[in-house]
């Protein structure tokens, strides 16, 4: 989730694909992409993540993307300041999605929330402060991450974490830095 031209295809791509492109190609409605992780030798887990256009997140569409979702990722581009500003509502429009979706059935776990600031490779024009984002990201129960699609820095790391929590796997810092 996140502001159209942050950078969501490119992290989901980098993630998928091992590949990035220096174009910008809006999407259009949602791309769908699949990943598959031995996170042990007996327990084979497979992502499937949905690359959703940051214009169509919106209204009605909201609930089809959310719903059963368990895991949510915000990227914003740390170069500027609206993207992140706009997580805010991003965050508020999907929790009460979730809360509708969740509140209903006992046996449903909300979604694992991620805070990605994107872009590092771009540090030196960072408008927004790590401090603020991984103050932020506690405030609002997600995991903090700053990295860059552009060139792979914590995307595998981030995706990785999530999936061994999914599954129920604990994973030390050293797999998951691997």
């Amino acid at each position: 989730m996140g502001n159209p031209a942050v950078g969501k295809t490119q992290v989901v791509c980098r993630y998928c694909e091992e590949f990035f492109s220096k174009n910008y190609k809006k999407t259009i409605g949602v791309d769908f992409f699949q990943k598959r992780l031995e996170m042990s030798p007996e327990i084979n887990v497979s992502l499937q993540l949905w690359d959703v256009d940051g214009t169509a997140i919106s209204g009605k569409m909201l609930d089809t993307y959310v719903h059963d979702a368990n895991a949510i990722v915000y990227v914003y581009d740390i170069t500027n300041t609206d993207s992140f500003k706009a997580v805010e509502f991003w965050n508020r429009e999907v929790s009460l999605v979730a809360s509708q979706n969740y509140s209903e059935s006992s046996d449903k776990d909300a979604p694992i929330k991620i805070l990605l600031g994107n872009k590092s490779d771009q540090q030196h024009l960072a408008k927004v402060d790590l401090d603020k984002h991984v103050q932020w990201a506690k405030d609002h129960k997600m995991e903090p991450y700053i990295g860059s699609a552009k060139t792979g820095d914590q995307i595998n790391q981030m995706f990785y974490k999530c999936a061994a929590d999914l599954a129920g796997v604990k994973v030390t810092k050293a797999q998951i830095e691997a």
